[in-house]
């Protein structure tokens, strides 16, 4: 059991605790992208709230639409001289860069020999004009670029991966036994841990732009500007009310309503909201390796830039309660330690 110091406001941020970033237990199978570990890290998630006095929850929530960029449906794929849509069976998990013609290739990372296993990619044409088209293409292949620029090798390379979290589906939808929990943690029900002050429980979409990925709960890896965005409004957003450029540093009340934020700038009034009047402010969830590291990386520069307002020691990364996906590097743990802030084993 873990005991906070009581002289703290503690809180607790939740990253993408969603049925697709969820393996199998009883009530559920495993998600198109399931972390192993996720279903024993929403149980001791849940412990720690019924042990510890928390005032605030924030749960951030991976937010797509099938025309999402790092979704098969954002693609065409050249199959046997022809191009088709793409489709999970046949691209799901590609890899993509520029090669040396000019041309968008995707390697299988799940192959055995990935650059053996390569397929072709440009954006679907479908409702754009040749000029509209065009600006897409360019976007893309510069969008593409971006992460293969010595500044930003350690970025997430771009991938499609298999559709998931869409906007309301059940993969969106955070996982049963924490959703439960936390309805009956805010209105403080018996056996959800002490309590001190009001509760506060909050839910913020992220993702919903179509043109950008975005791993952290704060910023995507390559932001686009508002102005930028209006430019590509018909390809950045396909939902059925205006698109919406505020940072909310509230979130969602309800976070099954869909979202019309597509701002992918660095939300630096959340990240303040959350280390106020010297917060201590804990962070777990799905996966350590991806989104959980991107979301820290983004609040250590915000404490970093700010040395005379926050204590990296008061943003600590709840270990044991964030699982990673086997392969990529599992590094936010030390980067975190290097530069003084908390881990818990």
């Amino acid at each position: 059991m873990m005991t906070l110091r009581s002289e703290r406001q503690n809180v607790l941020f939740i990253v993408d605790p969603q049925n697709d970033f969820s393996d199998s237990c009883p009530t559920r199978a495993d998600g198109s992208l399931a972390v192993p570990g996720s279903t024993t890290d929403y149980a001791r998630i849940i412990d720690f709230l019924k042990n510890n006095d928390i005032q605030e929850v924030h749960v951030s929530l991976d937010t797509h639409s099938e025309r999402h960029i790092a979704h098969p449906g954002f693609w065409e794929v050249l199959v046997g001289g022809d191009w088709v849509n793409a489709t999970d069976e046949n691209s799901k998990f590609r890899e993509l860069r520029i090669d040396e013609n000019g041309n968008i290739a995707g390697r299988n990372v799940l192959s055995e020999t990935p650059d053996r296993d390569i397929r072709y990619y440009r954006p679907r044409h479908d409702g754009y004009s040749d000029q509209e088209y065009a600006r897409l293409c360019a976007y893309v292949q510069d969008y593409i670029k971006f992460f293969y620029e010595p500044a930003n090798i350690l970025k997430q390379k771009p991938m499609i991966w298999p559709y998931h979290c869409l906007e309301g589906s059940r993969g969106h939808m955070v996982a049963q036994e924490l959703q439960e929990f936390l309805e009956r943690w805010v209105i403080h029900a018996p056996g959800t841990g002490p309590a001190t002050k009001k509760r506060i429980l909050r839910y913020h979409n992220k993702g919903r732009n179509n043109l950008v990925e975005m791993y952290s709960a704060f910023s995507a890896d390559m932001p686009m500007t508002a102005e930028q965005t209006q430019k590509f409004l018909k390809a950045v957003y396909d939902g059925h009310r205006p698109a919406s450029f505020d940072h909310n540093a509230y979130g969602d009340a309800n976070y099954q309503s869909h979202s019309t934020n597509v701002n992918t700038e660095r939300n630096d009034p959340l990240i303040k909201y959350l280390l106020r009047n010297n917060n201590h402010v804990y962070f777990c969830g799905e996966a350590r390796t991806h989104c959980v590291k991107a979301t820290l990386l983004d609040v250590m520069g915000v404490v970093l830039e700010n040395p005379t307002l926050y204590s990296p020691g008061n943003v600590e990364l709840l270990q044991n309660m964030s699982s990673p996906i086997p392969g990529p590097p599992d590094d936010i743990a030390r980067l975190m330690k290097k530069h003084g802030f908390s881990v818990s084993s």
